[in-house]
């Protein structure tokens, strides 16, 4: 009867663990529709890497209902967009996008480039791939000479690509420029399109996270695992082009404290100028109920409804692994003729 009961409790215990570990950790998620079918991926985070923990690079999970998630191939092994060797190493691999152009798959992300033999700083890669499925390959940098995060490459009605990132040069904030028709170099000049301007975009620490804080510090945990905010972040853009105008959805404070949040900006041409016509987040930890809501993507279903994907901290007390979630945007045209969002609260959950 006693091993009965331990069999019980063992089984009730692994199926409790199967649930925790079926929840999808994903820093930076983004969200691309294609077919049918849904491909998630994001910065490395709770998922193991594919090709070895030396390396990690971005995973990729397939659904075709955006809530069933599939992480293996026939074989057994992780998803990744890409294959050991088809990518240069580095220490870092962050916040990509998927996104399609000519009739081709392109993948934009930011990692290390080398110089004299040593890892060098944060720049702007595009690789490209005939088959999602297949990985991407033949990755190159899209030059610059300061740091550059965070990238989303734009095409517009016309097909001209642009890329809009976050550039740590000239005070930071989000800027766009064109692109050339091979998406190699950059055409024009480098514009800013977004700063931290709103009383909303910036929380100090409450005393509830700065205790926290001391905490860890008495734990000797890493700066990472510590609660931050920051006077002057704003990053991880997407555009998207809604009724004629451009909108941006950008994140705002430091990913590391409970107050990281979505806001939009609007304007009638890529290059701006942008308008806040919201005075108040799109998403944030009062409307979801997550503390550290924030950088992720638009993306639409098969419906056509307009969702956003974002990462959360993965509780009340601990940043990371995040946890990766999705919610439905209300969409509004107000006399002015500039959309604006909220979301409806009832749709979102965690992947």
């Amino acid at each position: 009867m006693k091993n009965m009961k331990r069999k019980i409790l063992f089984g009730a215990f692994t199926l409790f663990a199967s649930f925790l570990s079926a929840e999808i950790l994903i820093p930076d998620p983004t969200i691309f529709v294609d077919n049918g079918k849904y491909y998630l991926t994001g910065t490395h985070g709770g998922i193991k890497s594919p090709v070895g923990e030396s390396q990690k690079i971005f995973p990729l999970l397939i659904s075709k209902n955006c809530v069933d998630w599939q992480k293996y191939d026939s074989n057994g092994k992780m998803m990744g967009m890409f294959k050991k060797g088809d990518v240069p190493a580095s220490p870092n691999f962050w916040a990509p996008q998927i996104f399609k152009y000519k009739g081709k798959y392109y993948y934009a992300y930011t990692s290390n480039t080398r110089k004299d033999g040593k890892f060098s700083g944060l720049r702007v890669f595009i690789a490209s791939s005939d088959k999602i499925e297949d990985g991407f390959k033949n990755p190159f940098v899209v030059e610059s000479p300061t740091p550059e995060i965070d990238p989303f490459v734009f095409i517009d009605d016309d097909e001209t690509p642009y890329i809009c990132l976050v550039h740590w040069a000239d005070g930071g904030g989000i800027w766009v420029q064109q692109l050339s028709p091979d998406l190699k170099k950059r055409v024009g000049k480098l514009v800013s399109i977004a700063r931290r301007t709103e009383d909303w975009e910036f929380a100090p620490l409450s005393q509830e996270f700065i205790a926290l804080n001391e905490v860890k510090k008495k734990q000797n945990k890493s700066q990472w695992s510590m609660y931050n905010h920051s006077k002057g972040t704003i990053e991880g853009p997407t555009i998207v082009k809604r009724h004629g105008k451009y909108v941006l959805f950008y994140s705002t404070n430091d990913f590391r404290s409970p107050d990281y949040r979505v806001g939009v900006a609007v304007a009638d041409n890529i290059f701006g100028p942008y308008k806040k016509l919201q005075n108040a987040p799109v998403i944030a930890r009062e409307n979801t109920g997550l503390n550290g809501s924030g950088h992720g993507d638009v993306f639409f279903n098969e419906k056509g409804e307009m969702w956003y994907v974002f990462h959360a901290h993965h509780s009340n007390i601990q940043i990371s692994p995040r946890r990766a979630a999705v919610v439905k945007l209300i969409e509004t045209v107000g006399k002015d003729g500039y959309p604006r969002y909220k979301i409806d609260y009832k749709t979102m959950r965690l992947l």
